[in-house]
């Protein structure tokens, strides 16, 4: 299990960062990250610029050495660019949501690669993808 962040959208016009965590259990990898809007939420009334990003992958380890680790994933990642308005909302769970218009989109397939040094029982983490960059550091346990 591991704690991961980077960038959504880098080989995109526009980017956004996004946390997340990963997972690799008996071979097979899973990741999970994003970053919400900023005034999704907000009581106030107004417009704000906001953007956002999700992406999940998921691979299956091929071990190189006892201590290195390559990881092929394949998955999907979204980073959206556009109007947070504050004039426009309704009641859901939480409270007040605003409406969001994405003015600019970046999304689908994405593809690429993990690559993991294993130490004793920390992992560190670096992947390159289509649409990601992101990076963490985790541990392992032996069950």
């Amino acid at each position: 299990m591991g704690i991961i962040g980077g960038v959504i959208g880098v080989q995109d016009d526009y980017s956004y960062g996004a946390l997340g965590f990963n997972m690799t259990l008996y071979g097979i990898y899973a990741d999970f990250m994003g970053w919400p809007k900023a005034h999704e939420d907000d009581v106030r009334v107004d417009k704000w610029h906001d953007k956002s990003s999700i992406a999940y992958h998921v691979g299956y380890q091929i071990p190189l050495m006892k201590y290195l680790r390559i990881i092929p994933i394949v998955g999907y990642a979204k980073v959206e660019e556009g109007t947070t308005n504050g004039w426009d909302w309704t009641v859901g769970y939480g409270g007040i949501v605003n409406k969001f218009t994405a003015e600019k989109k970046a999304s689908g397939l994405d593809y690429g690669g993990v690559i993991v040094i294993n130490s004793k029982m920390l992992n560190i983490y670096a992947s390159v993808t289509r649409r990601t960059i992101f990076g963490g550091i985790g541990f392992s346990a032996k069950w």
